[in-house]
Order: structure tokens, then sequence, then C-alpha cells
């Protein structure tokens, strides 16, 4: 029987026919739903964090016919999968400093229906480790802090350094070593 309703319960009876004429109707079939996987989800976007990206979607418009029983974000590249019941889901594991996409797939009774458009692309990152090496020489009324840059970035390019005094927590910003504190006694 084609051209029902996805989401509808229907339920069924059967006659006979022959050349005299039709039987009486069978007893009715036990109710049953057609369905269909749901559409795509829509809207999805991006947000980074360390090591890690928290995506947002809006359900799909149509949904077979069936609940929804779950969403499932994959990032690219690496295939990282993250499951979660609704919007948003957070996708572990990822590398900080690698730009990465991601997209949402519903799933229903009857299966998983098509992937969302793809996010814009963020790049995971943390703050980067401590610089090394700090040293200082000394000035009138300053000082002169010469130091090495961290190892690891975070995932983003740095793109500055505060140096503080103590005691009096005088400070002073560069875009690389060396940073020049002024007003010290």
């Amino acid at each position: 029987v084609t051209g029902l309703t996805n989401g509808t319960s229907y339920t069924f009876t059967v006659h006979a026919t022959n050349a005299q004429g039709d039987s009486v109707e069978s007893s009715p079939s036990a109710s049953v739903t057609p369905a269909t996987v749901p559409g795509a989800p829509t809207g999805a976007s991006a947000v980074r964090g360390n090591g890690q990206a928290t995506v947002s979607f809006t359900a799909p418009a149509a949904n077979g016919g069936s609940a929804i029983t779950g969403y499932t974000v994959t990032s690219s590249p690496g295939g990282t999968v993250a499951v979660c019941a609704t919007t948003p889901c957070t996708v572990t594991g990822l590398t900080n400093g690698t730009a990465y996409t991601f997209t949402v797939r519903a799933t229903n009774a009857v299966g998983t229906g098509a992937a969302s458009s793809a996010t814009s692309s963020v790049t995971p990152a943390t703050v980067p480790s401590a610089p090394t090496g700090a040293s200082a020489a000394r000035g009138n009324g300053q000082a002169v802090v010469s130091f090495t840059a961290p190892a690891a970035n975070g995932g983003s390019a740095i793109t500055g350094y505060t140096a503080t005094s103590s005691p009096g927590g005088i400070t002073a910003t560069c875009a690389t070593s060396p940073c020049t504190v002024t007003g010290l006694t």
C-alpha cells in the first residue's frame, strides 16, 4: 500500500474477490506507522575549545515520521565522532592548532539521515605554555626583561607578552623579547 503519510498510524483489512463478488473484510491488522530516516539538521556552527569543539545545530524540519533518538557529529579531518541526544554536541580528542569542520546527522528508529552542511572551520587552541629563561637587566627607573618564547603556543600564534614586577605589579607588554618595564623605583 503506497501513498501513506509517514508518522501516521494505520491498520489494514483485506477482503477476497472472485466472479461472485467481495468477501467480508478480515479483522484489522495491528497498527503500523510508516517512517523513514530524518532530514538533515540545519544551521550547524562550531566554537573552538582546548582540544575540542562545541557544535550547535537546529533539528531537522522532518523527523521522518519517527522521533529523533540522537545526533552524530563528525569532524573533518580525522573523522572524530561525538554522539548526543540534543544540541549542542561537544567533540573531544581534537588536536590544538588543526583546523576542523563538522557535519551533523540525525537518527531515528529507522536509521540515520543525511548530513548537514559543514560548519565553518574552527581551530581548537589553549593558552600558550610559560616562557622560559627570564632574566632582567637594571636601568634607571626601569628594567629590561629578556626571555625565551614558550615551546608550545597552544595551537594559536602568540600575540604578545606581559612582564610583571614584584613588588608593585608594574607591567609592560611587548611583541617579542625583551620587554622594558618602566616606572620602577
